[in-house]
């Protein structure tokens, strides 16, 4: 007979570990299936990882996260240091998250095979434990986390150009800890050193196929060869042993929550390693399906609203992170008419990946938000920087100080402040922080007197509570 779960966690990587570790927290009876470690790799973390690690009191995997490098960017004939990064070897992080999980109840169960069938109301998880044992499980809820591994089944994703990362250790003495990005005609690289060991990663495309693996070492040797830069930061060591291979293509899958799974991290969408947000993008991931597995199964009534937020802000992360790798491509002139570099260049399209903020007007529109663990709907000020709307800036309600606001135009700013405070139940600084967001972005004018700039928000967006002067 299938075993009962409340929810079972598929890969544990960082969206699973910490969609599971939050699972846990709220009360539910979660495993986790992992596989054994792979093979050694080092990733570059991002400071925001490391600060959600800590907000979240994830200490094991906190313990793991390697040295700061300035990472080097050898890009369209010019060096620069760009982004702060933390060069983590993967497998030492990974034990760290599973460390994390078992300390906050989390059951974590080795796997050799796993399989899901059924993504409807009664999901069926098949396994076959590392001492072999088989076992049938049926949870409540099923978090598809393998990553780029997870099966599409019969759907297909959004995918960007094909990619490959053609991976080797570089032998020879320890470097000091560095990461460096090189572009060559056919591709990028990635070298990356911790202090103790290092690795070269290539990016090349493959959408026609790749040489069989006997001929890889030869075209990973002629494109290491190219590179000018990293060459020297890795001399005198070079690229020794077997070639690995990682699909690397920017992808998403056509459906992310389907009746009781979900898809997590790279399972629901993979950015391009370009743009440097993988891990960070994962732990996103994870931290909003925590919400969106608590409303279907606490408030059913508001699965359609947990549904439309979670497939809206994996949408918009996908699309922002692939218009963050075209510009990076773009950038890269000297070979913009070789086919790597004209494949990448022009997608997903020609839309900005930022908008500048304080462009176009402001407009108050009810959408899904996260409120106490839960997916709720509320008035949130939309921009066309965030689409997606801004409920509340410092815990202040945009939408609702901006409703207030318009009910006491013309009045002293200094009088109605803190009466608007004791009626919105926040205190006078944190309201402070929002009128000044307010005029930063043009919407409250300055000056001693409330008024709303016509030319910066939507005014027939905005409900009046009742007449002017009333409530006050």
């Amino acid at each position: 007979m299938p075993q009962k779960r409340d929810i079972t966690v598929i890969g544990a990587g960082p969206a699973g570990a910490v969609t599971a570790i939050l699972l846990a927290r709220l009360g539910y009876d979660v495993l986790m299936l992992f596989r054994a470690r792979g093979r050694p790799r080092i990733e570059g973390l991002s400071q925001r990882v490391v600060e959600v690690l800590g907000v979240h009191g994830l200490d094991g995997s906190l313990s793991a996260v390697g040295p700061a490098v300035n990472r080097q960017a050898v890009w369209n004939g010019e060096a620069a240091a760009r982004n702060l990064e933390f060069a983590t070897e993967r497998n030492a992080f990974d034990a760290g998250l599973l460390r994390d999980a078992e300390a906050n109840g989390v059951r974590c169960l080795e796997t050799t095979r796993v399989s899901l069938t059924g993504q409807t109301e009664t999901p069926l998880v098949r396994v076959t434990s590392a001492e072999g044992e088989t076992l049938e499980l049926s949870p409540r809820f099923v978090i598809e986390a393998r990553g780029r591994s997870a099966p599409y089944g019969l759907t297909r994703p959004t995918v960007g150009a094909e990619t490959t990362a053609l991976t080797r250790r570089i032998g020879g003495q320890a470097h000091a800890p560095q990461t460096m990005v090189e572009s060559f005609a056919d591709g990028w690289a990635w070298y990356v050193c911790d202090g103790a060991q290092a690795f070269l990663q290539i990016f090349v495309d493959s959408a026609g196929g790749l040489p069989k693996r006997a001929a890889l070492a030869a075209l990973f040797d002629a494109h290491a060869e190219t590179l000018v830069q990293i060459s020297a930061a890795i001399a005198p060591g070079k690229p020794v042993g077997p070639v690995t291979t990682r699909n690397a293509a920017p992808r998403m899958a056509s459906s992310i929550l389907t009746g009781s799974t979900i898809r997590v991290g790279d399972a629901a969408s993979a950015p391009d390693p370009l743009s440097g947000n993988g891990v960070f993008a994962a732990l996103g991931s994870g931290l909003s399906a925590v919400a969106v597995v608590n409303t279907i199964i606490e408030t059913p009534e508001n699965r359609a609203l947990a549904q439309r937020f979670y497939e809206e802000r994996t949408q918009d992360g996908f699309l922002r992170f692939a218009r963050v790798g075209r510009s990076f491509y773009a950038m890269e002139k000297r070979w913009s008419t070789r086919p790597f570099w004209r494949a990448r260049a022009n997608w997903p399209d020609q839309e900005p990946p930022h908008v500048p903020a304080g462009s176009g007007k402001l407009r108050i529109e009810r959408r899904p938000v996260v409120d106490g663990g839960l997916i709720v709907e509320r008035k949130v000020v939309v921009t066309p920087d965030q689409p997606r709307g801004i409920w509340r800036v410092d815990s202040v309600p945009l939408a609702e100080l901006i409703e207030h606001l318009h009910e006491s135009e013309g009045e002293p700013i200094a009088e109605r402040a803190p009466l608007l405070a004791n009626r919105m139940g926040i205190g006078n600084g944190k309201l402070a922080v929002a009128l000044d967001w307010l005029r930063s972005r043009r919407v409250l004018a300055a000056g001693e007197s409330v008024a709303i700039e016509p030319a910066s928000i939507d005014l027939d967006s905005i409900e009046l509570k009742g007449e002017k002067g009333a409530n006050h």
